[in-house]
């Protein structure tokens, strides 16, 4: 690699960088400004501490979503390489999404029972807390902060973080590998909120198993099901303070002090196998599209 090649890839990452504070904070910011004033009950110093503010939160990134596409619209004039191709119709893609989110819940539950039989992710099945009493709460919690929410979250990070700088850093650099990495770090970076580093790890494994399915088949539809799936399992079975959720199934995950879960751990060695499986395999199901 020479020293031009070097200097392009530095200036793509810097561009890069850019355009992710752009999207993700500053639009996002714009969107949440407002309501960190008018709803003081929800918001502290524009963090959500109630589920609907973080409802409220979650629908920026149908703003960021909407933003992003009109941006890329300006500059492809097209948004081939986004969605799938052409020739297929609502009842396919909906369908090739179905199944992906299906195919993902299914290795998401066995990477859980692996972890609960480790003894790595603990539920005391004879807790009271199993029968849940407030329904209504939880209901509202898992359709309009689960099901919806990470639906925004997952439709707006990969249109942001796939769709514009992946795909923008593989024309600048016109290396794969180079674009998959520098992407997946502005990904992993770009998730201030997180203190452990094995969950920057995780979200670093999470980019570039993102970018290397969507450079593998051309769309997006893919890593936008299996990213929201990841995140409405997590949202459900791990339940935590930031999803301000109850914590039904009395879960215990060990820590490792100052570094994050044993369940990280087994999250990370799935990821990890799942993306030599398709850089061997390069799925064949994949509706390839030219990005």
């Amino acid at each position: 690699m020479n020293n031009s090649n070097i200097f392009i890839i530095l200036k793509s990452t810097l561009s890069s960088l850019f355009l992710a504070l752009l999207f993700i904070y500053i639009i996002g910011g714009i969107w949440l400004f407002p309501f960190n004033f008018l709803l003081p009950q929800h918001f502290n110093n524009f963090s959500a501490i109630t589920i609907i503010g973080r409802v409220i939160e979650r629908t920026g990134f149908l703003i960021i979503f909407l933003t992003t596409l009109l941006t890329i619209k300006e500059i492809y004039h097209n948004f081939n390489g986004y969605l799938p191709s052409a020739d297929l119709y609502w009842r396919e893609r909906i369908y090739i999404f179905s199944k992906t989110a299906l195919i993902t819940f299914l290795c998401l539950t066995v990477t859980y029972l692996v972890a609960i039989l480790s003894g790595l992710v603990k539920i005391d099945f004879y807790s009271d807390h199993l029968f849940i009493s407030d329904f209504s709460s939880s209901l509202y919690s898992f359709f309009f902060l689960g099901i919806i929410g990470h639906f925004f979250v997952a439709i707006g990070e990969e249109m942001v973080y796939r769709g514009l700088i992946f795909r923008y850093l593989l024309q600048k650099a016109e290396n794969t590998q180079v674009a998959i990495v520098i992407s997946s770090l502005i990904f992993s970076l770009f998730h201030f909120h997180y203190t452990e580093p094995l969950s920057f790890v995780l979200a670093f494994l999470g980019g570039y198993l993102f970018a290397l399915i969507y450079f593998l088949s051309g769309t997006l539809l893919y890593s936008i099901s299996i990213h929201w799936t990841f995140n409405l399992f997590m949202h459900v079975f791990t339940p935590g303070h930031k999803d301000y959720q109850v914590n039904y199934l009395n879960l215990e995950i060990p820590v490792i002090p100052g570094w994050g879960t044993y369940f990280d751990l087994v999250k990370i060695g799935a990821i990890i196998m799942a993306i030599i499986a398709i850089s061997v395999l390069k799925v064949q199901g994949f509706q390839k599209t030219k990005l």
